[in-house]
């Protein structure tokens, strides 16, 4: 394939295509169109010769496409999670404390894992 193939409306055709017959959400659409965008912005000095392919390909927009909102849990709902571990055991014990500083902390979960016994000060202090 040449980079004269790859003109906006194609990728436009395409990113339509995968939309609606194979079923990719807007998301995915908006990735694949980010990438796009990262290779023509690339083209633009690879092959300055084409710089009207390249500036139509760069002007597609992406879709809106409504957001998730993120919900936290009630007091009730927060009271079952911290319940569920069976605390008599080191396990149940170990997961109650993770849930624990997860609520309290609201820290993510690659954050969570990134812990280390180091990190934590039991001297009073904040």
């Amino acid at each position: 394939m040449r980079l004269k193939d790859l003109h906006a409306p194609l990728l436009s055709a395409f990113l339509i295509h995968l939309e609606h017959q194979c079923g990719n959400c807007v998301k995915t659409g908006n990735n694949r169109l980010a990438a796009r965008h990262a290779f023509f912005r690339f083209a633009c000095y690879e092959a300055p010769q084409r710089p009207l392919l390249c500036q139509q390909v760069l002007v597609i927009p992406t879709k809106r496409y409504p957001k998730r909102s993120v919900t936290l849990f009630n007091e009730q709902q927060t009271a079952g999670l911290l319940a569920a571990p069976d605390r008599s055991t080191w396990i149940g014990r170990r997961d109650h404390t993770l849930l624990l500083v997860a609520v309290q902390t609201r820290l993510r979960n690659s954050e969570l894992r990134a812990l280390r016994s180091r990190d934590v000060a039991l001297n009073g202090t904040a």
